[in-house]
Parts: structure tokens; sequence; C-alpha cells
């Protein structure tokens, strides 16, 4: 509904009523308890939604861009996985050198189908080492519920500079222990971060300078999982 003249009313329904709803092609499913922002010192607004993840109760949290028809009407929104960026100065521009990179690691997790109400929806959740590169919030590599020493991999694809690396673990309220170690060939490890008590923050970081190849995260405690893994 809208007014023209006040929150409290008089109200009319625009001709297009709704101003979202799933994209199948995209694999954007279920926008809802969204919520409508604006940028300050812009006329820029943001439509902030949830989209369904695994069995309905893992929803991620999406931010999409929105525009207005000249009669002041809403657009229907183009949802997107990209989303629409930082809106506040990043102080380190510095680039992810682990994004799109190759990974492995100990074990993966099954696939799963996600089972909608809407049985037109096809979507299965995959668990490869290599959506913890993907700079996606929506996406993880997840270990293999029987995997008791799990570990995850990253290859830069040629020896790299570092100065630091951020782990953004599954379920981090639980808190996470963790060894972190870089090599320049895969077969000699160096230590370079991580914990052996548990804490509870998000993104776990480690910093210091060196030069690898590969770094290699082992789990001590923990949801043995990663939404996202950067290098820096």
């Amino acid at each position: 509904m809208m007014s023209h003249k006040s929150p409290l009313g008089p109200w009319e329904t625009p001709e297009q009523d709704i101003i979202t709803t799933s994209d199948r092609g995209k694999g954007i499913f279920g926008p809802g308890h969204g919520c409508i922002t604006n940028v300050k010192g812009t006329d820029n607004w943001v439509f902030v939604y949830l989209e369904y993840g695994r069995g309905s109760t893992n929803r991620q949290t999406y931010a999409d861009k929105v525009t207005f028809n000249a009669d002041g009407t809403i657009h229907p929104v183009t949802l997107t996985k990209e989303g629409v960026g930082a809106l506040q100065p990043i102080a380190d521009k510095s680039p992810n050198l682990a994004l799109g990179k190759a990974a492995t690691a100990s074990s993966t997790h099954a696939d799963f189908k996600v089972d909608f109400r809407d049985k037109t929806i096809d979507r299965v959740e995959t668990f490869a080492p290599a959506n913890a590169l993907d700079s996606s919030n929506g996406s993880r590599w997840m270990a293999a519920d029987n995997d008791t020493a799990a570990w995850w991999q990253l290859d830069l694809g040629m020896p790299r500079d570092i100065k630091r690396t951020e782990a953004y673990f599954v379920k981090p309220a639980a808190g996470h222990a963790y060894k972190l170690e870089a090599s320049l060939d895969g077969k000699t490890w160096q230590p370079y971060g991580g914990h052996e008590d548990v804490i509870l923050r998000s993104p776990h970081v480690d910093a210091k300078p060196a030069r690898v190849r590969y770094l290699r995260l082992t789990f001590l405690k923990g949801m043995p999982g990663l939404w996202e893994f950067r290098v820096y």
C-alpha cells in the first residue's frame, strides 16, 4: 500500500504491489522480511532482506538497490548475489589474493537437497572447498560429519607476499580453535597463526608478513566449516 499524504493514509494500492519475488534463474529464493534504508547523504535506497538457505532455517542477508518509477512507486527490485558493495569507505583496499583460487580439504559434506513447500523450486546446497573463496556469504565449505581431523587448504597458484589472513568460520558464536600453517611447496610447513583456546569471534585474523603459496587450516575445536577465507 502507499500514500501521497501521510504515514497514516489515506491508502491506495499501486498497480504493481509486489516489489520482489524469487528469481529461479539466479537461484535466489523467498526474499522476505525486508526493510528499506537510505544511504545517508544520498538519494540512494537499499532493500535489505533474507533469502532461503538450507532447510529454510539458515537464511542469508542480501542487499540490493531500490529504484523508483516517475510516479513515486517502487520499481520491482532486481535481485543479485553481488549486492550493493561497501556503503562506507574501506580503510584497507588491498586485493583479496585468495579470491577464486584453488582449495582442497580433508573431506566435503554431502550435498543437501532443500525441501521447499513450493515443489517447483529445485535447489541443492553444495559444500565444496572452493565455496570459501567465492566472496559470497551465502555459500560455504563444510567437512563431512564423520571427519574428526578436518583441514582445509588454499593454493594461491604461485608464491605471494602476504601480511594477513581472515577466517570466517561456520557457527562462530560457538567458538573455534585452529592451527594455520604456511608453505611454499605444499610439503614443508611452518606455523603462521591460529590458537589452541576456543575463541568466539568473526573473523579470526592472523597477521604476519610471510612469503607463501599454500595455507592449511586445521580445526582443533568448533564447527569444521568456512564461509570465507581471505588473504591480503
